[in-house]
């Protein structure tokens, strides 16, 4: 299967175009979760479906990670390659 990239650059939540798109790749495994990041664009819901299909025993939650993005992170970045218990 292959993940999409967002369809649309990168719009903050105050209006500003980052100018690139973006990857759901940089998604966290936990026990029972796997954490996946969006960027309120079309294609959030195309990748969290196709990862939902990767992870049928775990809940698949869209984090929205724009304003961590613009920083060059995500949320592998910020967890430290833990994994996530919930």
């Amino acid at each position: 299967m292959n993940l999409p990239i967002s369809k649309h650059n990168v719009i903050l939540e105050n209006g500003k175009d980052l100018g690139y798109k973006a990857s759901y790749v940089n998604f966290n495994i936990g026990n029972t979760v796997v954490l996946v990041p969006n960027y309120h664009d079309p294609n959030d819901k195309i990748a969290n479906e196709i990862i939902q299909k990767l992870y049928p025993d775990r809940e698949v939650i869209g984090i929205d990670v724009r304003e961590l993005y613009k920083h060059g992170g995500m949320i592998h970045c910020v967890t430290q390659q833990q994994s996530v218990e919930m």
